[in-house]
C-alpha cells in the first residue's frame, strides 16, 4: 500500500485566523449585516491570503479557506476579461471584501424582466453585501495585468453554483 503525503494545512496569520474564529464563534448562519460588519472591520492582509492564492487562466478561481454548517470563506481569483455567470446567492447572506484590484458588480432588476444595471467599481477596502435572493454578476473588467483578488463569506455556505445560476435574456453566460 502505497502512502501519499498531505501537505500541512497553511498557517494563518493573526487577521484571517481572528475572522474564522469570530465566524466560528456565531455557532450558526449569521445575518447579513453581521457578515459586513466582520469582513469591514477585518485586518486581513493580502500576505495572508497567499496561500489561497490561485488563479485559473480560463475562468475565475474559487479558492475555499473554511467550510462549515454557518459559514463559507473563500479566496476568488480573477484574470482580466473573467466574470462570473449572473447569480443570487439562494439562501445565504454574502459579503465580498476587494484585496487586490477593482471589482465590478453589474445587478439585476426584475420588472419585467431581469435587466442589468449600472455597473459599480470598488476599489481595494470596498464592501460589497447582497442578501440571497439578489441576482449580481462580478467581473474584473481591467485590462491585462491587472488581477483581482477578493475575499468572500456567505452565511450559511452556498448551495451548488450551477443551482444558482440565473438566466438574464441577451447576455452570455
Amino acid at each position: 500500500m502505497s502512502t501519499q503525503a498531505l501537505e500541512p494545512p497553511p498557517t494563518l496569520g493573526p487577521g484571517l485566523a481572528r475572522l474564522i474564529r469570530l465566524l466560528d464563534e456565531a455557532g450558526g448562519p449569521l445575518p447579513l449585516s453581521e457578515l459586513v460588519r466582520l469582513l469591514g472591520s477585518s485586518t486581513v492582509s493580502l500576505l495572508e491570503l497567499e496561500p489561497f492564492i490561485r488563479f485559473d487562466p480560463d475562468r475565475y478561481a474559487d479558492n475555499p479557506i473554511r467550510r462549515t454548517a454557518a459559514f463559507e470563506l473563500s479566496c476568488m481569483c480573477w484574470e482580466p476579461g473573467q466574470s462570473s455567470p449572473a447569480h443570487d446567492h439562494r439562501g445565504s447572506a454574502c459579503c465580498v471584501r476587494v484585496m487586490q484590484g477593482v471589482l465590478t458588480n453589474i445587478s439585476y432588476g426584475q420588472s419585467p424582466a431581469p435587466h442589468a444595471g449600472r455597473p459599480a467599481e470598488l476599489c481595494v477596502g470596498g464592501l460589497l453585501a447582497m442578501q440571497d435572493t439578489q441576482t449580481h454578476r462580478l467581473a474584473n473588467r481591467r485590462p491585462p495585468g491587472d488581477r483581482l483578488i477578493t475575499l468572500h463569506a456567505y452565511s450559511p455556505p452556498l448551495i451548488p453554483a450551477d443551482d444558482r445560476v440565473v438566466p438574464i435574456p441577451g447576455e452570455d453566460r
